[in-house]
């Protein structure tokens, strides 16, 4: 195994330790609603966004924002 392979194997565990971790942010627990407001603006996330998204936490605005800002290297 060579130094890629790990750097491939240590991205992989990192990604998917977050989006298990966003999985159990956004999943209501047992009883509980999900998310309706925009976890970035407060703003309330549009019905039909959750229809097609149910774990949605952002509205299409701040999700444009988040992922624009990510896709230049930028942090969260």
């Amino acid at each position: 195994m060579d130094v890629f392979d790990r750097a491939q194997q240590q991205e992989e565990f990192f990604r998917d330790k977050s989006l298990a971790k966003q999985l159990a942010k956004t999943r209501p627990a047992p009883g509980k609603t999900i998310a309706l407001d925009c976890e970035d603006c407060g703003e309330r996330i549009p019905e039909m966004r959750l229809t097609v998204n149910p774990e949605a936490t952002r509205c299409i605005k701040c999700q444009t924002a988040f992922e624009n800002k990510n896709k230049f290297g930028g942090a969260d």
